[in-house]
């Protein structure tokens, strides 16, 4: 269901938090004149689910959390979307509105990630959403 022409459409936020994050790595392991150290960048992804749907955005190293909310919400308009998604200047979080009106509009919203697990315990960036669906949406 898409909704109706008349009524409201379905609304919500997703916050990205986080900062980048470094680790020294032993890259040299049992070497007998010492460890070979490095600095590593964690890398990752955040995910966000909206009706089934998942738009995702890698982040790089250095990257910063307003950032990564405008990639994201680059890869929510794309044509085939049933929502369009918002960035205030300089902000963190994503405003999510359906294309269309209606109840059925409260689309279910979610969130995941993914990252370097070998080398750090959690993501530099995480993605919290306004609720468990995007809510307002009446016929």
């Amino acid at each position: 269901l898409q909704g109706t022409a008349s009524g409201s459409p379905g609304t919500g936020t997703v916050t990205i938090s986080g900062s980048p994050q470094s680790a020294q790595v032993n890259q040299c392991p049992g070497n007998p004149h010492g460890p070979c150290m490095a600095t590593i960048q964690e890398g990752g992804a955040v995910v966000v689910w909206v009706n089934g749907q998942s738009y995702s955005a890698q982040y790089p190293p250095n990257e910063s959390a307003a950032s990564l909310a405008v990639a994201l919400a680059a890869e929510m308009n794309s044509p085939s979307s049933l929502i369009f998604a918002t960035v205030p200047v300089n902000g963190n979080t994503i405003i999510i509105t359906a294309n269309v009106n209606g109840a059925a509009t409260n689309y279910p919203l979610s969130t995941s990630f993914g990252f370097n697990t070998s080398n750090f315990s959690s993501p530099a960036f995480q993605a919290t959403a306004s609720g468990p669906s995007l809510t307002g949406g009446v016929d």
